[in-house]
């Protein structure tokens, strides 16, 4: 039977692939005007069903406003974490490894955000005020999703009451699950730019998953 670090690793390379060839197709694939300003969109007939169908909700794009500020605050809490650690222990190698790994993740969330920002794949299906805006992968979803999903294994891992972990595991959860959907639901974001941020999330996670499996494995994380 395979390390299951190295299925996570492989499925995180078949997640990668997939959103490439989600760019692929949303950049030549049934390609029209049906933005903004007559911007082009790929994959057009999906997107503009699904974005027809659930219309715009400013109340659902307000709360996951706030939801992003959650996320952000969780990832803060565990920068705090880090910097206790290295402040308690007087040591850098002495923080625990699976910290830097995380610290990665969200170093690699924080990349992908600016990079499509200025590398643009398309634009929100709805002018908020400030004319045309990239918007696929939704940094929401990727921020949320990168966020969420690490804290509920660090939660797993290092929180000894079941109950407390579980608690705070699912609220992560239910979280995360809202932020994305309801960023769908408000229709601020086609359809393609939620499951580009779903794929590219889904690849950064695994690769975090596999590298602190066999970081814990080793015996190398002193929790």
């Amino acid at each position: 039977m395979k390390d299951s670090s190295k299925i996570k690793f492989i499925c995180s390379g078949i997640l990668f692939v997939l959103f490439c060839a989600l760019i692929f197709a949303v950049k030549f694939v049934d390609v029209r005007a049906i933005g903004p300003e007559s911007s082009s969109i790929g994959l057009a007939a999906i997107n503009e069903a699904v974005h027809d169908f659930f219309g715009v909700n400013l109340v659902l794009y307000k709360i996951t406003n706030i939801l992003g500020y959650a996320a952000i605050a969780v990832a803060g809490c565990f920068a705090l974490f880090g910097v206790y650690q290295l402040v308690t222990r007087r040591s850098f190698k002495k923080v625990d490894p699976d910290i830097y790994v995380l610290a990665g993740c969200y170093a690699v969330a924080v990349l992908i955000y600016i990079f499509f920002e200025y590398i643009i794949i398309n634009y929100r299906p709805v002018d908020m005020g400030s004319g045309l805006e990239a918007s696929f992968p939704s940094s929401h979803t990727v921020l949320s999703l990168c966020i969420m999903s690490t804290a509920i294994d660090q939660f797993f891992h290092r929180i000894k009451s079941r109950p407390l972990s579980l608690a705070l595991c699912c609220s992560c959860g239910v979280l995360g699950a809202v932020t994305v959907v309801g960023r769908l639901v408000s229709g601020v974001h086609w359809f393609t730019d939620i499951l580009g941020g779903v794929l590219i999330s889904g690849a950064v996670l695994l690769l975090y998953l596999g590298l602190c499996e066999k970081l814990r494995k080793s015996g190398r994380n002193s929790q």
